[in-house]
């Protein structure tokens, strides 16, 4: 995370920021084998004349790190981060736990300690108190240690054509030492599999869940609306706008949420021009990518990290927001729609203050002047996009096959889609 992580990251900085690649490659993580472990850097998109130049550019950023370490504030962060993860609950927190510990179970790493993680990481604040701890590690097992495999992966444009081929050839090699017996063989063999995949199979040997597994009704936590002038709070620098103001509905949600807030503002985006509606998701990943007037984005990305879980824009469309509530509209029209700007973040109850601050800042103060950032981020989103296609392809179709129905779901899929808009 120190090293890839965010515009902060060194990494980030040296290939993604200078131009050298339009994104990490898929392999770039560090992953845990039960007791055996592996990092990967990589970029995509390089050209054929830079290809030479990413594994310089790597190690070149190994061994600067590995010199001169890493900002406090981005350690502490990354730390933080790491702290609000233990907090975070979802439907999914036990199977993904679960998932977690089961390699390094079977290979003999004690369960219990891997999912110490609290203890861990006070065990890892004592190793940084100590002195260089991660300068250390880098020197040892990237620098020092020659056991490393270095690839490029070319695209081939006749590859498609190239593995019908191969797939042919093989299936006429396999064919022609059959003999006649043999493949009457294959031949009764398939008409006998054709049988039994038609044949009703009992189903009652496989655990069940029936209805009445099922709560017929979920807790219910009640939604409070207040209604907030537009007048700056006391500690928060949220400038001055010009024009008329009006005041704001806010809700409330009071639930058991293990001392994290979470917060999320929808902003309207009536009589916004159709032109400009397929640059809405650059728009909103840009907020959190070019810094303040003030600020770099590697030090407002800092800042971020230390008090929250991070401050996200996005595209929002929903249908009907005219019902009883935001949330559970009655009366759904599915030709009547509304789109936002949605900025969502979390950070611990303490933190609210800081957090409202942040937020101010991320709204009004983007440096829209950092063109060069800006250039890196179309590229990045634009490659992330084409990979996103084809990881989600049942998605995109979804999407595509949505937009024939209503107008917002034309709006929802150009937006979560636009490969137009970053190209």
């Amino acid at each position: 995370m120190l090293l890839t992580d965010g515009h902060s990251a060194p990494m980030h900085k040296a290939l993604l920021d200078t131009g050298l690649g339009t994104g990490y490659s898929p392999i770039t993580y560090h992953e845990m084998l039960g007791k055996t472990a592996f990092a990967a850097f990589g970029l995509e998109g390089v050209s054929a004349d830079d290809e030479g130049r990413v594994e310089v550019e790597i190690f070149k950023v190994l061994q600067e790190c590995a010199e001169k370490g890493f900002e406090k504030d981005r350690v502490e962060g990354v730390l933080h981060q790491l702290e609000l993860s233990l907090k975070h609950d979802s439907a999914q927190f036990g199977m993904r736990l679960l998932f977690g510990i089961t390699r390094g179970w079977f290979d003999g790493v004690d369960p219990v300690e891997s999912i110490l993680l609290k203890e861990q990481i006070g065990k890892l604040r004592e190793k940084l108190a100590e002195g260089p701890f991660f300068e250390g590690l880098i020197r040892k097992y990237f620098l020092e240690n020659e056991s490393r495999l270095v690839f490029t992966m070319r695209p081939d444009p006749e590859f498609e054509v190239k593995l019908k081929e191969r797939e042919k050839t093989k299936l006429a090699e396999r064919v022609s030492v059959l003999s006649e017996a043999e493949k009457e063989e294959v031949y009764k063999e398939g008409l006998a599999l054709l049988q039994v995949q038609g044949e009703s199979q009992d189903v009652s040997v496989l655990p069940t869940l029936t209805v009445d597994d099922i709560p017929k009704q979920e807790p219910s936590y009640p939604l409070i609306k207040e209604t907030k002038s537009p007048r700056a709070s006391e500690g928060l620098s949220t400038p001055v706008l010009s024009g008329k103001r009006q005041d704001t509905d806010v809700y409330w949600r009071h639930a058991a949420t293990n001392g994290i807030t979470y917060f999320k503002a929808l902003i309207p985006l009536n009589g916004l021009p159709s032109e400009l509606r397929p640059y809405l998701s650059i728009l909103a990943d840009a907020l959190s990518s070019l810094g303040t007037k003030t600020k770099s984005a590697s030090d407002f990305e800092n800042e971020i990290l230390l008090k929250t879980d991070g401050i996200a824009g996005s595209t929002v469309v929903t249908t009907n927001p005219h019902g009883t509530s935001i949330y559970f509209p009655a009366n759904v029209d599915l030709d009547v729609f509304q789109e936002y700007l949605g900025i969502s973040t979390a950070c611990l109850d303490q933190n609210i203050p800081d957090m409202y601050n942040l937020l101010c800042q991320f709204i009004f103060e983007t440096n829209w002047d950092n063109e060069a950032k800006l250039s890196s981020l179309i590229k990045t989103s634009a490659s992330g996009l084409v990979n996103s296609v084809a990881d989600s392809g049942s998605r995109y179709a979804a999407l595509y096959a949505g937009s024939k129905l209503t107008q917002a779901k034309v709006l929802t899929s150009s937006s979560t889609f636009n490969l137009k808009g970053c190209s």
